[in-house]
């Protein structure tokens, strides 16, 4: 089966994997319109284009007759300022401020892969590509379409590249990386939400108007992620509809689903509009994130199964992506910021019997660290607590046949770090609000990547490290860079993401043996505050098993305490929540809020 195949007579593109194809098409005037992403089909039957007999009273282009609407016709790439005014992917202003506003077919390749953006992550070992090219009246603004399918992972990677072709400046205000039109359907949307200790809790609801699914912290993480799946409301993991989606981008995205009168659904999603413009000179253009799609008519399962298969096979490194885990002790738990070499060498030993093959050292290595108030920005090792230095402690924990491992956090410094007193205008320039004791560095700045790149390359060549912990806590509230003129502060957000990137793939490609593991956790440490109850009508405790630290306390605590007249205490040491209540709640209730979180409730007893 052809991956690509393209219907010159009827002007159908459809892109066709191991078990679905993706179809759409392009009108004599050049717009293209969205047919059909699902199972396998006859893409003759589409030849029809849209159904004219459906239609709003919107304005029409004057070149079409009044049956046709952008409003009504199933979009390939929305675009504002066309007639449809459900969600759309695509919004620049010239220089006087005139909106480009209606895009047009002008050709197609295949096989014909772009320049991606420098360090921009994307999947790997593409095969196939199809560009369909698009392009305002005047050709002043080029939108290159890109499709990859992966046959044997039923999955569409789309991305899409502006280009300015007119002699003066452009300001992109929105450019999303995908969009997708449904027929009318009963579809019923799949997010994962949550918090620090309450991460990817699935939350599913019946779709209605427009919904968004966004970060505007300046990164992803536990709060919000760009995946999210469409399923018919029958869907279960064995059976159903199922659509998935996804951005290979950890910066401010936006998923948009809007529900039209007609019934039928828009998604369209990339970097988050709200805090992003980019200015586009003459001859330049602007790389999208690439967007993963799948489908599965097989269920919710099927839709997990192609995800993981494509992101083992063509996201994660090669040399890792089969390779068995390490399977780590960690001394952030073991000893806070109270670690020094005596408390690790216990700890490795200790793990090694338990089946561990690595000890990493976390926060509080390095000179003047103890608290998070202070030293945060150094990034040399504290003598005193380790005196032999991590060759030497390296060398020790060889006779406990334990790897080494270490922790860093580059994007954030506290106030009188060597990296603060050194450089103080690399910091961000704002309203200096703190998260933890942090400000956050400059990470648009290229000063900044090559002194982080400097100082953790050197850190990694003072002793065998097989691993890196690279922590990423906190969010970006003062979003100002020095190192940008004012007319294009819009374009922090996405050069910070870039920076970042830079000094992720420098630090890989000069480190390829060392493991490196993303966390992500402080920045949503809420933890909620016991409700004062009028009257209690019960208290239980709760025996639970599992526990193992204040993290795991805090989450059945919060878990508890987030229900209606709850007020609950636990304890990780005693292995036990006791939970008041100013109503009668069934135990029932209290075991689920405890056990979906991964622990057992052994028993409830009243007191």
């Amino acid at each position: 089966m052809e991956e690509i195949l393209i219907d010159e007579r009827n002007g159908l593109f459809c892109l066709n994997t191991k078990n679905t194809c993706y179809i759409f098409g392009k009108t004599e005037k050049g717009r293209l319109f969205h047919c059909h992403y699902g199972l396998q089909v006859d893409s003759a039957r589409y030849c029809k284009r849209y159904d004219k007999n459906v239609y709003s009273f919107c304005p029409y282009p004057s070149d079409e007759d009044e049956f046709f609407s952008y409003e009504s016709a199933p979009n390939e790439y929305s675009v504002f300022g066309s007639g449809s005014f459900s969600a759309f992917s695509f919004s620049a202003r010239s220089a006087d401020g005139r909106i480009y506003g209606d895009l047009r077919f002008v050709g197609y390749s295949v096989d014909e892969f772009p320049e991606q953006a420098e360090f921009m992550p994307r999947a790997r070992n593409k095969s196939r590509s199809l560009k369909v090219m698009l392009a305002d009246v005047t050709n002043s603004v080029q939108a290159e379409l890109y499709y990859y399918p992966f046959f044997e992972e039923d999955i569409i990677v789309r991305q899409v590249i502006i280009k300015n072709n007119s002699a003066q400046e452009i300001t992109l205000q929105k450019a999303y990386s995908y969009c997708l039109d449904l027929p009318e359907g009963k579809y019923e949307c799949i997010e994962f939400a949550g918090r620090y200790g309450m991460e990817r809790i699935p939350v599913r609801s019946r779709l209605n108007g427009v919904k968004c699914i966004r970060s505007t912290a300046g990164v992803s993480g536990h709060k919000t992620n760009p995946f999210f799946a469409l399923v018919s409301s029958d869907a279960t993991e064995e059976h159903g509809e199922a659509y998935g989606f996804n951005l290979i981008y950890s910066g401010n995205f936006c998923n948009e689903i809007d529900v039209n009168q007609l019934g039928c659904v828009r998604i369209c999603g990339g970097i988050n509009a709200e805090t992003f413009s980019w200015r586009l000179k003459s001859g330049e253009c602007f790389v999208t994130p690439e967007a993963v799609l799948t489908y599965s008519g097989k269920g919710i399962g099927q839709l997990s199964r192609n995800f993981h298969d494509f992101i083992r096979r063509h996201i994660i490194d090669p040399n890792f992506a089969f390779a068995p885990r390490p399977v780590v002790a960690n001394t952030w738990e073991a000893a806070y910021f109270s670690l020094d070499e005596k408390s690790v060498l216990a700890l490795a030993s200790t793990a090694a019997k338990a089946g561990a093959d690595t000890v990493v050292i976390d926060d509080g290595w390095f000179a003047d660290r103890r608290n998070d108030t202070a030293g945060l920005g150094n990034w040399k090792i504290d003598e005193e607590k380790f005196p032999s230095g991590f060759r030497g402690l390296e060398s020790k924990l060889r006779g406990t046949g334990m790897k080494l491992g270490i922790w860093i956090e580059p994007e954030c410094v506290n106030m009188g770090s060597m990296t603060f007193s050194e450089h103080p205008e690399w910091l961000l320039q704002g309203d200096g609000l703190l998260s933890r004791s942090q400000y956050v560095l400059d990470m648009a700045n290229a000063d900044v990547i090559d002194y982080l790149f400097e100082n953790i390359s050197a850190l990694l060549r003072s002793a065998d490290f097989s691993y890196v912990k690279w922590d990423m806590n906190r969010y970006i509230t003062d979003c100002f860079s020095a190192t940008l003129p004012a007319c294009r502060q819009g374009e922090f957000y996405h050069r910070y993401v870039l920076g970042v990137y830079r000094l992720f793939w420098r630090l890989k490609s000069a480190f390829p043996q060392i493991f490196f593991e993303g966390c992500c956790g402080g920045g949503g440490d809420v933890k909620i505050k016991p409700k004062h109850l009028d009257t209690i009508v019960a208290t239980k405790k709760l025996q639970i098993e599992g526990m193992s630290c204040i993290n795991c306390q805090n989450r059945i605590e919060n878990a508890l305490n987030g229900m209606a007249q709850v007020n609950a205490k636990a304890s990780f040491k005693k292995g036990e929540a006791i939970v008041k209540l100013g109503v009668d709640i069934p135990e029932e209730e209290l075991r689920e809020a405890v056990e979906k979180l991964g622990y057992k409730v052994t028993s409830i007893e009243l007191m």
